[in-house]
């Protein structure tokens, strides 16, 4: 499918016009054979184009494709033929200047487009790239909370130095206009940014990524009465592991996450009958050890349980140590119930054996 001499000239910036080094390296690769470029194969000119785009200077990508379109004729039916190329193409030719991958990412979010689609579009993402943080934290002036929380989320699950520092950037962003940045968050947003501050293949004592989880950490303490009715026991779960465990330092306020976790364990107390049993064994383990602390083991089966005096959630720990306990004795008679019956299929076995 040909393009039109239109769409071409899109491609090609003014500046790519003037002759530089940088503006032949194209016309180079298109010259490997005699014959020129149009002459080669189908998938070798495929391959090529897709060389040359997905480079990981999204600008040297954008130049030297242009630069490509000045010596071939046929490029721009091999990108439309293309639909992961066909977005490629179109992602950098939005915000053309910009030389960062993970930069017109943020600015793709910021500007509608869901954070996976602008992830493959721009994609990919290395993991080493000269990204700063500060230039993350500007390209999401005007991110809303959910914004930011899909950011963080996608590049926490990820591995390199230029995913840490494009999350670091997000996190200087949820906390740079000081608690008033989250103040309109919903409960699945903050959740969402606490999960990814807290991953646990990140370095936990980051400062940026703790000052961020504390402000998530104020956003629950002074809200929590109106957000917390509506989280679910994931959601739950998430936030007591994010928030516990935090000490006074010289830039954190211990004050945020306590209060926090005074929330999060009123409700479990007040909606724990109707929440816990909708709780993975890793989630009731995950809330039984930050509500009751690191030393609280279970009592063995009818004894009296020892509270740890540091126990600061009694009622709440409580009720998920029960759901534990009737999580236990429903299994230990499901497994007594199937060995009662293993036997008694056992026993008519042998009794009809011993008729025949």
């Amino acid at each position: 499918m040909p393009g039109t001499k239109r769409q071409a000239e899109a491609l090609v910036p003014e500046d790519s016009k003037k002759g530089s080094a940088k503006r032949r390296h194209g016309a180079q690769l298109a010259d490997v054979q005699l014959g020129g470029f149009d002459s080669l194969p189908y998938e070798i000119r495929l391959a090529v184009v897709r060389e040359i785009a997905y480079q990981p200077n999204r600008r040297d990508a954008r130049d030297e494709l242009a630069n490509l379109l000045e010596v071939s004729k046929h490029v721009n039916g091999l990108i439309l033929d293309d639909k992961a190329l066909k977005e490629s193409v179109a992602a950098l030719q939005r915000n053309p200047n910009i030389e960062s991958r993970y930069i017109a990412v943020c600015r793709d979010v910021v500007h509608g487009i869901p954070v996976e689609d602008a992830l493959r579009q721009n994609g990919p993402l290395p993991k080493r790239e000269e990204v700063r943080a500060s230039e993350v934290d500007d390209a999401l002036e005007d991110a809303t909370p959910e914004h930011l929380a899909n950011l963080a989320d996608a590049f926490s699950a990820r591995r390199g130095p230029a995913f840490k520092e494009a999350l670091t950037g997000v996190a200087w962003a949820a906390t740079g206009d000081g608690p008033g940045r989250l103040n309109s968050a919903h409960i699945g947003s903050l959740t969402t940014l606490a999960g990814a501050f807290t991953n646990i293949h990140l370095d936990l004592e980051d400062r940026d990524l703790k000052a961020a989880n504390e402000a998530v950490a104020m956003q629950v303490a002074v809200r929590g009465d109106d957000l917390l009715p509506h989280a679910n026991i994931e959601q739950i779960a998430t936030l007591t592991s994010a928030f516990a465990g935090h000490d006074d330092s010289e830039f954190e306020d211990a004050k945020n996450f306590n209060d926090a976790m005074d929330k999060l364990a009123s409700q479990v107390t007040a909606r724990g009958d109707e929440l816990l049993p909708k709780a993975s064994a890793e989630q009731l383990g995950t809330m039984r050890d930050m509500f009751g602390g690191p030393e609280v083991q279970l009592a063995p089966s009818g004894a009296a349980f020892n509270w740890p005096a540091e126990a600061d959630y009694p009622v709440a720990f409580a009720k998920v140590v029960k759901e534990m306990g009737n999580r236990d004795e429903a299994k230990r008679l499901a497994h007594d119930t199937q060995r009662r019956l293993q036997l008694a299929n056992r026993d008519r076995s042998r009794d009809c054996a011993v008729e025949r």
